[in-house]
């Protein structure tokens, strides 16, 4: 790293939202993990050691990137690092464990002049198994978002697709990697991008996407039979801009997604979780933020051991001029109060892109920061108790 680990630790422990109190380090940490290039964090598996693995770019002064994966063990404490060039320009933008095969990474990479989906399988030691890439129908660009196990062993990926006006680009590949088929959805004259997915009970597909309409951007719901055939596409316009980033299924079968919200006549963005059917019939919103931005990840939203929701993104409510990792949580009934909602961060842009819950009740969060470097990012990781709170020895 850049600056000594006392430092940054010292800097952490005189933020809002901090505390001195003396805990174990087992219950709350924050590590950083870079060189003189930027790396970030998009995703993060739990691995069934405890640690984790965290997964996103590498990019020198001359914006080449290359895929980046960090493995910890469970305090945080680094194990090994590891870049992946693949075709070229190359980000990772999801990670998941796979039972009984290692871990499934999903990004883009650059070949031949196309922008494509890329995924590749790793072991334990992040050594890849299979790997292989795929572009939009004809050929033409596409762009990662999002990707699932599914019920038959192979994998659902998610993006967009563009030769002119941009469609949203669903492709399915088998346990080897091999694509299945793949699918656009689209109307002319709209920009329209997939988000976020998930797989129904009935091995069909609830798809979060958005529509590009007059320079907004709004909610669309795509339902899918399991061979990718449209059966639902519902159109939500809410305000100026009201854009799903994530999907989760409940266990009554509806779904909830995560999104941000602005209204007509205002700068600012707030937080939404919008609860409805598999129809995509309306059931509740709710909307989350303070007197600025509150912006949640993609793929960020999880279910507490509480039963509720808690979710990470950035925001700059309580800083000037810069982005906070952004902690929320939600209780069942959807509403939120001071106590369940915090920030982390320095002076400069630090936000959070994954998160998961702990057995007693903390979150770990991993994201990129800026402010606690030189100008470069780092990767971060970090565990908070179940008060939301960073605790420093």
């Amino acid at each position: 790293m850049r600056y000594p680990w006392l430092v940054i630790l010292l800097i952490f422990s005189l933020l809002p939202g901090c505390s001195t109190e003396t805990i174990t380090p087992a219950e709350s940490f924050i590590h950083f993990y870079g060189s003189v290039k930027d790396e970030t964090a998009n995703s993060m598996a739990v691995c069934p050691d405890g640690g984790y693995l965290l997964a996103g770019a590498v990019s020198d002064d001359d914006n080449n990137k290359a895929g980046y994966l960090v493995r910890t063990d469970s305090l945080g404490v680094l194990e090994w690092s590891e870049e992946y060039e693949g075709g070229g320009q190359v980000e990772f933008e999801q990670i998941f464990s796979v039972s009984g095969v290692g871990y499934f990474v999903f990004g883009s990479t650059r070949e031949d002049g196309i922008w494509k989906f890329y995924a590749m399988i790793i072991d334990g030691s992040g050594a890849v198994l299979k790997e292989n890439s795929y572009a939009g129908i004809g050929d033409i660009d596409a762009f990662p978002q999002s990707a699932i196990a599914t019920s038959d062993g192979g994998f659902a990926l998610l993006g967009s697709s563009q030769e002119f006006d941009k469609q949203i680009l669903f492709i399915k590949i088998d346990s080897d990697l091999n694509e299945e088929w793949k699918q656009e959805y689209g109307d002319s004259g709209t920009e329209e991008s997939g988000y976020s997915l998930v797989q129904l009970p009935d091995d069909g597909y609830a798809v979060c996407a958005s529509r590009g309409v007059l320079n907004s951007e709004q909610l669309l719901y795509l339902r899918l039979q399991s061979d990718g055939t449209e059966v639902k596409n519902v159109y939500r316009s809410r305000n100026i801009e009201w854009k799903g980033t994530s999907i989760m299924l409940l266990d009554d079968d509806n779904l909830a997604i995560l999104g941000v919200n602005r209204i007509l006549g205002f700068e600012n963005y707030d937080a939404f979780i919008y609860t409805l059917t598999p129809d995509g019939d309306s059931l509740d919103i709710k909307l989350f933020g303070e007197s600025k931005n509150e912006t949640p990840g993609s793929n960020c939203l999880i279910k507490t051991l509480a039963g509720g929701y808690a979710f990470t993104g950035f925001t700059n409510s309580r800083t000037e001029g810069g982005r906070d990792i952004y902690l929320e949580k939600v209780t069942p009934e959807g509403t939120s109060t001071t106590t369940n909602v915090t920030h982390f961060g320095g002076s400069r842009d630090d936000e959070g892109n994954a998160i998961f819950q702990t057995s007693n009740g903390g979150f770990v969060i991993a994201g990129t920061a800026s402010s606690f470097g030189d100008l470069q990012t780092d990767v971060f990781l970090m565990r908070t108790n179940a008060n939301l709170k960073l605790l420093i020895q």
